[in-house]
């Protein structure tokens, strides 16, 4: 249920009101059969590997040369391991492009200059079953590998195409060699005459193009489930036919249907697609997407997904969103950055309030720009759903601005960035009479006029939990900057990091007052237990291994709150590990009977503090401290390089050389 993957890239940057044309990032973690069912209609072709493929023809538009990709989603067909296949382009003579999965079970992107070949190969290999999405691409003279929307490969210099002067194909490698064909299934192909970012490669994987996108030159959905043509939906006239002629022949692919692929899904699913959608469509495939999600709620029924595709959704039926009782999903098919619900300063984002269980699910949405009382971003009242990889931010409340739960609603609120929201009473979240919990959430630059800025949990008796949260940054004008607890709610804190919160008067980090009891434990808190502000009979008890350290964030100034580590940490920006010269004390920190099997090795066998804590995003542990060994990792210095393989090579040859053919390497 909690989808961690994006979490990383969501703390380089909060999210600020009217930021979403910044936004950005990759394919979320759908599985490939569902993101090719967004896209697929009611037929694809099938290809024998003996001498099936499709004739597109030779026309100007395909003579691509410069910055180019070519893509389409394929399945490989049982028992093709370690066969030599093509899938689509137009390559001849040391000319042209193509793509292929070879016979290392890699799938490879192909140009040719006209004096010989460069192949990039993807970094993984296939040979199950499953749909993939495969993209090649040629960009200002390198070479991109992409599979499911993810870049693989990216290399070379000044790398040019020369036309192959020879038809473009699907189904084989060249235009001209009888030889290495494809056996599986093929749909969705896709030549463009321009390069394409990461998130163009996701949006084309994940939604059927209009005929007036730019740069593409040719879009062959293959869904005519008949008959001898196949038609270039880009508008460029580039209309094929299968196998060597116009008539029945041998080589001619098989027509299949898409139904035993997706049958499932368009009975589980509703579509919203608010660019190609109406609200008069069925709803129930892609093609018949309904414009507004509050529709596509209104036809699901108990169990059914809402998969709303990427965009910004404004106006009537795209705020003040209402489950009405439903037991539904409501899910982004792209994640937050790319599916925006702006309220435009008028309404909240989504209500919960007929009594919503955990199996009211609503994930992977930015709630953007709300004006309400209570709950601007998200309101929940006697109901209990799950919120889940959601930004939630730029929203203004008189009660609270972000997310209000209010009256026995045990809401789970997880894997979560509220952030620069601004309320008078509360900012970013507020727990009233609830056992609401928060975990693995940044919360985060919030605003109240009143206390509690960043969390207020109050009036009970209640039980709230706040749990592996990162709360910093948040301001207000009165008490209990980062948490105030009150009026006879009981909160618990574990393995969370409070740091840089402010207040005008007192407890900047907590404030615990009026017959409320806050317990600590685990948890990071700056100032320590006697800078924990109480009042009123508000009672704190200080539980175990709790710290007052700097917990070293990576750059909190532009929102970037991973723990530094010496050993490594991810650097989401540029989807990479890198290494610090100090260790946050926050890594390992926590509460040692919390599952830390998420985090990535080296692991010092306990979870970290904040909100990556127990994820596989997780800062990794210093040297020693009983660290889990990484493979390939022979000196056990947390990383692997050329030294583990020349004491790898000199341990073999220590140990099983004989005579005077040892040699040893110093």
């Amino acid at each position: 249920m909690r989808q961690r993957k994006w979490l990383a890239s969501v703390l380089i940057g909060m999210i600020t009101a009217g930021a979403y044309a910044q936004l950005g990032g990759p394919f979320d973690g759908n599985t490939p059969n569902m993101a090719y069912c967004s896209v697929a209609g009611d037929a694809c072709l099938s290809f024998d590997g003996v001498d099936d493929f499709v004739n597109l023809g030779d026309s100007p538009s395909l003579r691509l040369s410069g910055n180019m990709a070519v893509m389409a989603w394929v399945k490989l067909r049982p028992g093709t391991e370690n066969r030599y296949m093509g899938i689509a382009g137009k390559m001849a003579s040391a000319r042209g492009f193509v793509l292929a999965r070879h016979l290392s079970n890699k799938f490879v992107f192909w140009t040719g200059d006209g004096f010989g070949w460069t192949g990039l190969h993807s970094a993984e290999t296939y040979t199950d079953s499953e749909w993939h999405h495969v993209t090649g691409m040629l960009k200002d003279g390198q070479s991109h590998v992409f599979v499911d929307g993810m870049l693989q490969k990216r290399d070379g210099s000044g790398l040019t195409i020369r036309d192959s002067g020879a038809y473009a194909h699907v189904g084989k490698q060249y235009s001209n060699v009888n030889d290495r064909y494809f056996s599986g299934l093929v749909d969705d192909v896709r030549f463009y005459d321009r390069g394409l970012s990461d998130q163009d490669v996701v949006v084309a994987m994940t939604s059927p193009a209009q005929a007036s996108a730019p740069g593409l030159a040719g879009y062959w959905r293959f869904d005519a489930l008949q008959g001898q043509g196949v038609t270039d939906a880009s508008g460029n006239g580039n209309h094929g036919f299968l196998g060597d002629t116009p008539a029945l022949d041998s080589a001619d692919p098989a027509w299949a249907s898409t139904a035993s692929f997706c049958q499932t899904q368009a009975q589980g699913n509703v579509f919203v697609n608010g660019e190609t959608g109406h609200d008069s469509n069925s709803g129930r495939s892609p093609q018949q997407a309904f414009a507004t999600i509050q529709r596509g709620i209104d036809a699901a029924g108990p169990g059914d997904t809402v998969l709303v595709a990427a965009g910004v959704y404004t106006g009537i039926g795209n705020k003040d969103l209402d489950y009405e009782g439903r037991a539904i999903t409501v899910q982004s098919a792209q994640g937050p950055f790319n599916t925006i619900i702006d309220c435009q300063g008028s309404g909240r984002g989504i209500v919960f309030q007929n009594g919503e269980g955990s199996d009211s699910v609503f994930s992977g949405f930015s709630i953007l720009n709300g004006n309400a009382d209570r709950g601007a971003g998200v309101y929940c009242y006697l109901s209990s759903p799950v919120i889940s990889g959601c930004i939630i931010s730029g929203n203004n409340g008189l009660y609270c601005a972000g997310v209000y739960c209010r009256d026995n609603s045990a809401a789970l609120i997880v894997d979560c960035v509220i952030s620069n929201n601004t309320g008078t009473y509360a900012g970013g979240v507020r727990i009233v009479r609830s056992d609401a919990q928060l975990l693995n959430c940044v919360i985060a630059d919030n605003t109240a006029t009143d206390s509690g800025a960043g969390v207020r949990c109050d009036f009970g008796p209640a039980h709230p939990l706040i749990e592996n949260c990162t709360i910093t940054g948040n301001v207000s004008n009165v008490t209990g900057g980062g948490l105030w607890s009150a009026e006879s709610s009981h909160p618990l804190v574990r393995n969370c990091i409070v740091w840089g919160n402010s207040a005008a008067a007192q407890g900047p980090q907590i404030t615990v007052s009026h017959q409320s009891t806050l317990t600590v434990a685990y948890s990071d808190i700056q100032g320590g237990q006697n800078a924990v502000y109480r009042a009123g009979n508000g009672q704190l008890i200080w539980d175990s291994g709790n710290i007052d350290a700097d917990p070293a964030f990576v750059n909190p100034a532009s929102g970037d709150y991973a723990l530094m580590s010496a050993r490594g940490r991810y650097w989401a920006e540029h989807d990479i590990w890198i290494v610090d010269d100090v260790t946050s004390p926050c890594i390992d920190a926590g509460d040692p009977v919390d599952d830390w099997a998420q985090e990535p090795a080296p692991n010092g066998l306990h979870i970290n503090m904040g909100a990556y804590g127990g994820t596989e995003w997780a800062s990794q542990s210093a040297t020693g401290n009983g660290s889990l060994p990484l493979e390939g990792d022979v000196n056990g210095d947390g990383f692997i390089e050329m030294t583990d393989l020349f004491l790898l090579i000199n341990n073999w040859l220590t140990e099983f050389a004989s005579g005077a053919g040892a040699v040893i390497l110093e």
